[in-house]
């Protein structure tokens, strides 16, 4: 007796609240909260809010479309850096290749732990060398993070194009 085996095809989402389920179905979001909260604990144990994170968060707010193009440019498309020529075609690139092939493939439109975890660890390192401030480069990466949450939300509400008034 031959059992037949069906793929179920899994279907964009057609409204907000299939869409929020999606989102927390993935393991990038839940790594943007850990990471958020565990900053926010930190910062608020050590009394590190400051001055500093509504300048951090205004910088990066409105220099966030140049960070996105940035990104998307020498990491997503890895076109050549600057003066070395070199491309940086890491797993990221191969994903989002696969991602713009078939951008209603609902295992590449979410970012994963790993496209969260490792660009944290390396903004902070980069930033606590660069500016030799903790609360500076623990700011930082948090507001990213932030700002990164928003983007995925916005990236995903583009991509299943249900009608925004669309009953959760």
């Amino acid at each position: 007796m031959a059992v037949e085996v069906v793929k179920e095809e899994k279907t964009l989402p057609e409204n907000y609240k299939e869409m929020f389920l999606f989102l927390f179905g993935g393991s990038g979001i839940w790594a943007v909260i850990s990471v958020a909260v565990v900053v926010f604990i930190f910062k608020a144990t050590l009394g590190y809010w400051t001055y500093l994170d509504p300048i951090v968060l205004s910088l990066l707010f409105t220099f966030r479309g140049i960070i996105e193009w940035a990104v998307h440019y020498w990491l997503y498309h890895a076109k050549p850096l600057p003066l070395v020529r070199f491309r940086l075609k890491t797993k990221a690139f191969f994903q989002h290749l696969e991602h713009h092939e078939g951008p209603e493939d609902l295992s590449r439109i979410l970012v994963t732990y790993r496209g969260v975890l490792y660009p944290a660890f390396f903004v902070f390192l980069f930033s606590w060398l660069a500016f030799d401030n903790l609360n500076l480069s623990v700011s930082i990466v948090f507001w990213l993070l932030f700002i990164g949450f928003i983007n995925e939300v916005i990236h995903l509400i583009v991509i299943v194009r249900f009608h925004i008034i669309a009953v959760l």
